[in-house]
């Protein structure tokens, strides 16, 4: 399997597979959005989005430190935190409080894209949902 970070990941990627993908961790997840980037520092492209308008999507910006390749990264309740108070999506509609990060992985380690959970309202994962 190809890494989707590579500069050679065709766009035709974006496929019916990524969209199922979102739905199924909008619904175990239940959160109010799903968005799964891949490419690296300068070349992000969005393969699927579940949950935002297109209008809201384009206000998610650099997500900047959201992602850690590292692991899971997790902001319980956006409003509290201070790299995060002020984004847009925070101080507007859709009002985000809760963000989850993490880097999907191919079988080989290589990172495949980076998966987003978004929601309305402050929470946690608990520790089963952490290791999803």
């Amino acid at each position: 399997m190809q890494s989707l970070y590579s500069n050679d990941a065709p766009v035709s990627a974006n496929d019916e597979r990524f969209d199922g993908l979102l739905r199924l961790a909008r619904r175990h997840f239940d959160v109010m959005a799903a968005l799964l980037l891949t490419g690296g520092e300068g070349r992000r492209q969005v393969r699927a989005c579940a949950g935002l308008s297109a209008v809201q999507l384009a206000r998610v910006g650099p997500l900047g430190n959201w992602a850690c390749a590292d692991g899971l990264y997790l902001v319980a309740d956006a409003q509290r935190d201070a790299s995060l108070r002020h984004h847009d999506l925070v101080v507007a509609a859709p009002h985000l409080r809760f963000l989850a990060a993490c880097p999907m992985r191919a079988p080989g380690g290589d990172v495949l894209g980076m998966l987003y959970l978004f929601d309305d309202r402050p929470r946690e994962l608990d520790a089963a949902q952490q290791q999803a």
